[in-house]
């Protein structure tokens, strides 16, 4: 993993921290021996709901490539999202399946 990857992460972490959510970056994403989360963000919301958060950053500045099996991993865990920035940009992007959206609109 590299600085940038890991300073994105914190990053993550951080937002949602100063919106009343609590969160930590896991070490390794979580692939630490004895680790018992693989996101790269986990914690509560507000409300105290678990949230799990994978982050992607991009290596350079026009595209990033999310995988399906990234997708299937986060939607497979309570309140998972897919976050993502591109290299040299401050604005974070969140991706979530459209159900969970209309619930958070609604």
């Amino acid at each position: 993993m590299s600085k940038y990857s890991k300073a994105q992460e914190y990053r993550v972490a951080k937002f949602l921290n100063k919106r009343g959510w609590d969160t930590e970056r896991v070490p390794n994403s979580g692939n630490a021996r004895g680790s018992r989360f693989k996101g790269d963000v986990v914690g509560q919301t507000p409300s105290g709901e678990p949230v799990y958060i994978d982050h992607k950053s991009t290596r350079g500045k026009e595209s990033i490539t999310i995988h399906r099996q990234d997708l299937i991993e986060v939607n497979g865990q309570e309140n998972g999202f897919l976050t993502f920035n591109f290299m040299g940009q401050h604005k974070i992007y969140a991706i979530v399946e459209l159900e969970k959206l209309c619930e958070l609109m609604e």
